[in-house]
């Protein structure tokens, strides 16, 4: 829809960590659904979908953070003509020993754009918001946020993701091996620059993220998003076990690099694409 497409992604993050012993052992990812009064019956749903997504492609913690979920608010604001789709970000989070967790976060959306956008759409809005709060762009650097000696995976105004893992699986995924960062978005203003993967010229071109303009964790919302296995595996730099990066995660590794969404599907056909789009 070309209403939404233009439209960008934001993200929040407002965190106040508290510190607590790390254990060697990894514990299950779970997701905590706390829906706000505005949220309809079928929204629901379609957070639901997208919980179950995220807790089936992250299996876990390398470091134990002592938290049985991950709690998340979710609700809706009326928003002007043109402005943004959602915001959401972790608002309370747990150190461990090299890594800084989410452990409470919010999800904000509009709500025009989510009565009147298709279900498909409105599913990879809320699947793209809540990878914020898990930590997609909002934890890259614990420095950033005041904490120093945790996960560094970007400087802000760079350009470039040097995390191990999901650089790795991008070298992979399309064929660049001497690739030294994954793209990083520099355009769209605050919240949707340094956050996201480069889709260039506010979605207008194809843009330096070698997984083009469908990738879900873009900064602006196109028709047929799908999700990388590079973005499944940046979250192990995040410190968590996932399908892509941990032999041992329970939910099968999937043929190719690409999740792809249907309607409310949440998960179903696999595409790889072996070249830069």
């Amino acid at each position: 829809m070309t209403g939404v497409k233009s439209k960008p992604f934001l993200y929040v993050c407002a965190m106040v960590f508290l510190l607590t012993s790390a254990r060697a052992e990894a514990s299950t990812f779970n997701i905590q659904l706390n829906f706000g009064s505005s949220i309809s019956e079928s929204q629901k749903t379609i957070f639901t979908v997208a919980k179950t997504f995220w807790e089936s492609v992250i299996t876990g913690y390398k470091q134990a953070p002592g938290i049985t979920s991950l709690v998340i608010a979710a609700d809706t604001f009326v928003g002007a003509s043109g402005g943004a789709l959602g915001s959401a970000g972790p608002t309370l989070g747990v150190t461990t020993a090299n890594y800084l967790y989410a452990r409470v976060g919010s999800m904000n959306f509009d709500s025009v754009d989510l009565d009147t956008v298709s279900e498909a759409n409105a599913l990879a809005i809320i699947t793209h918001e809540m990878a914020h709060v898990i930590g997609f762009g909002t934890l890259w650097s614990g420095s950033k946020l005041g904490y120093s000696g945790y996960q560094e995976l970007y400087v802000a105004g760079t350009g470039q993701y040097t995390g191990a893992y999901g650089l790795a699986q991008y070298q992979a995924d399309f064929g660049l091996p001497s690739a030294t960062f994954i793209p990083v978005e520099l355009e769209g203003g605050a919240g949707t620059a340094n956050a996201h993967w480069d889709e260039a010229n506010n979605g207008s071109a194809d843009g330096l993220f070698a997984g083009g303009k469908k990738e879900l964790m873009t900064g602006w919302l196109n028709s047929g998003s799908t999700v990388s296995a590079t973005t499944i595996a940046s979250f192990a730099d995040l410190g968590y076990t996932t399908i892509y990066t941990d032999l041992a995660a329970s939910v099968p590794l999937p043929a190719g690099g690409y999740l792809m969404f249907f309607a409310l599907m949440g998960m179903g056909m696999i595409k790889r694409r072996e070249q830069r789009l």
